[in-house]
């Protein structure tokens, strides 16, 4: 992996999501998400190919799946606060789906950020947060 590679992945993908806490899932994700930009991955040489993330010397940086989503590590995709907050990562019109499909990680991104609004207002109300 080149230098550049490295930092990305120190930056937008330091922990695997294996190892993230529940309570840090959604973080982590928007943070990886935030990383599959396309001027984010021309910044540090990196490219996608087949939904994974390849630096300028086709070594593997990142697979892009369910194994590297902590979201999906933690959660049922039926009660996943992605899905409650409206959304769908997987099926031909999911958002992990168009992502491959078009470049954009844009949706994924809003959706998780209004999923966390909606975790911490859930939060809130069972007075478990501010």
């Amino acid at each position: 992996m080149t230098p550049k590679a490295r930092k990305w992945r120190r930056k937008y993908y330091p922990a695997p999501a294996r190892r993230v806490r529940k309570k840090d899932a959604l973080d982590h994700a928007e943070r990886k998400w935030m990383g599959l930009r396309p001027a984010v991955l021309w910044k540090y040489g990196l490219r996608v190919y087949n939904r994974d993330i390849y630096d300028e010397n086709d070594n593997l940086v990142l697979e892009v799946n369910g194994q590297t989503c902590a979201p999906c590590l933690w959660f049922k995709c039926t009660t996943c606060p992605i899905t409650v907050a409206g959304g769908s990562c997987g099926g031909d019109s999911g958002l992990y789906c168009r992502w491959g499909c078009t470049g954009d990680p844009e949706p994924m991104i809003r959706l998780l950020r209004k999923a966390k609004r909606m975790q911490a207002a859930a939060e809130a109300a069972k007075g478990g947060g501010p």
